[in-house]
């Protein structure tokens, strides 16, 4: 088989790390694997950059490409102001983005097909929103080849949003929407134009959807999605298990350099404390509420994942190490801390906690989304309410006072990603189900 992964990107990302584990263990089972990317960082010769400022104008394609080249640089001032201009040399695009209707004018999709020069058997697109992507091709595409999507957050059903935070409005048409900053942001509420847009594309179009928690899935049946289903499967995602495992705690912190005799808690998420998805004020607030009563040790929070200056309580820490882009490295923060502690608005199937759990780290997450299928209660970690601070403080400190109770989590936090979370578990069921829409293809069945 010859198969191409979609996404935004090929690295950054949770997304990204199920879509590029994917196009690794195809291509390591003898398949012709291939990586189609709206913004490559790597140099893997397989993965290509969609070429989208190739085909636009002088100008667009001049100031997208200065765009690209400050990104790389992290020169987030002149980025934006590239973006800016290059929106602006195209009229319609620039008025459509100015009345809050989401911006499919990415000319370079209409070769996304042809960057392998053969045949491709199937399509597997993962994120198709953030600037690379026009969903309009969508139908043909479908048309073409058999298409997978796996959705990793909800934008497919929405009038632009990825996360909808408990509103529901997605179901009947949006329209009114409560945020319009919630990622991807737009500038106006054109959202029940967006929705009815996406429910035209989804009517002429036949793909096959994947969903790695049944919470999401659940959601899909209900959407503006569901009749372009063909066929739709539950895979969770795997989390590499040769990189993410237990190792020693005491010398996990001596390579980190942290205290031996810390009680030490760890939060990962992209941006940090600031990724307006996590709610990282109820950790700290929980952080607060046990180190103030925790006279045994000193208690430590790392944040990993986005920039901050260090806070000290008394004798406890809050710690903001620097951006860690080595993967091994933050295997070691995982087995160098007690417990890994995700409080978040809403989530999907978030890799940390299934990394957490590969490295024998017990979890305290917030019983929304798809968490409850990651975590076994009482077994691999607790669940409390949202925003609960005072739940959440008083599972730190019941784990913190019952050695055997840590230990007995944390061989089962190991356990329970090598049974359901490796990463050839879900490459298995992805090959699998390939081969059976092909199979189902020459019948005439899809």
């Amino acid at each position: 088989m010859n198969i191409l992964q979609v996404n935004v990107t090929d690295i950054t990302g949770g997304a990204a790390r199920i879509a590029w584990y994917l196009f690794q263990k195809c291509g390591q089972r003898g398949h012709g694997s291939y990586f189609a990317v709206g913004r490559k960082t790597g140099n893997d010769s397989n993965t290509f950059e969609i070429p989208n400022y190739a085909c636009r104008n002088l100008w667009a394609g001049t100031w997208s490409r200065l765009e690209k080249k400050f990104t790389k640089h992290n020169i987030r001032y002149l980025r934006g102001l590239a973006r800016r201009l290059a929106i602006m040399g195209e009229r319609r695009r620039w008025a459509d983005r100015q009345k809050g209707i989401e911006d499919f004018n990415y000319p370079g999709t209409h070769h996304l097909l042809g960057l392998l020069h053969q045949h491709v058997d199937i399509l597997h697109a993962h994120v198709l929103h953030s600037d690379y992507f026009n969903l309009k091709l969508l139908p043909e595409f479908t048309r073409r080849v058999p298409t997978v999507i796996t959705l990793h957050d909800e934008w497919m059903m929405t009038g632009h949003c990825a996360c909808t935070i408990g509103c529901e409005r997605w179901k009947v048409g949006c329209g009114q929407c409560p945020d319009l900053t919630t990622y991807p942001p737009v500038k106006r509420d054109a959202t029940a134009y967006n929705w009815f847009r996406k429910r035209k594309i989804y009517a002429k179009s036949r793909f096959y959807i994947a969903t790695p928690s049944n919470w999401l899935m659940k959601k899909t049946k209900c959407s503006i999605l569901n009749n372009a289903v063909i066929d739709s499967r539950v895979i969770p995602n795997g989390v590499d298990l040769s990189v993410f495992r237990p190792v020693a705690g005491q010398a996990a912190r001596r390579t980190l350099n942290l205290p031996q005799d810390a009680w030490i808690m760890l939060f990962v998420a992209a941006g940090g404390h600031n990724n307006r998805f996590k709610d990282f004020a109820t950790i700290k607030k929980a952080f607060l509420k046990f180190s103030a009563g925790s006279v045994r040790q000193k208690a430590i929070l790392i944040c990993l994942g986005g920039k901050g200056n260090d806070q000290r309580i008394g004798s406890n820490l809050i710690h903001f190490p620097d951006y860690v882009f080595d993967i091994k490295k933050v295997s070691l923060y995982y087995s160098a801390s007690d417990l890994y502690i995700h409080g978040t608005r809403t989530d999907n199937f978030p890799n940390s906690i299934l990394e957490a759990l590969a490295c024998g780290t017990p979890v305290i997450a917030t019983r929304v989304g798809g968490i409850p299928e990651q975590i076994d209660e009482g077994v691999t970690g607790f669940l409390v309410p949202p925003h609960d601070s005072g739940a959440m403080a008083s599972r730190i400190k019941q784990l913190q006072e019952n050695k055997g109770l840590w230990q007995k989590m944390s061989a089962m936090a190991s356990d329970s990603a090598r049974k359901h979370f490796d990463l050839d578990r879900m490459a298995d069921e992805y090959l699998s189900w390939y081969q059976e829409i092909l199979k189902n293809k020459l019948r005439g069945d899809g």
